[in-house]
């Protein structure tokens, strides 16, 4: 089993509360990122790559996953996050 394969079946059977923490926290960095009135720090900058290079790589197992058509997986790592984004901008654009 590979590293990527292992991961998903941790994030598939964990419990709900981590795991759905862990998936949701980088898209809505990366969303936070294009607010208008936002100061950019070197902070922000940092976390804001590797969210994105997170979000990048789960988004890229859930199109693998899409594929497959593993459905759990495709709902923990594309439709979750989408909602995610989807919110974040919501919320910014309010």
């Amino acid at each position: 089993m590979s590293l990527v394969q292992k991961y998903v079946k941790l994030i598939n059977d964990s419990s709900i509360q981590v795991t759905k923490f862990f998936l949701l926290i980088p898209p809505a960095m990366v969303v936070y990122l294009f607010f208008p009135n936002i100061e950019y720090t070197n902070r922000i900058i940092v976390s804001g790559a590797i969210c994105t290079a997170i979000f990048s790589a789960h988004t890229a197992v859930g199109i693998h996953a899409l594929i497959k058509k593993e459905y759990k997986t495709v709902l923990n790592f594309l439709i979750l996050p989408a909602i995610m984004v989807c919110f974040v901008a919501y919320l910014g654009a309010k």
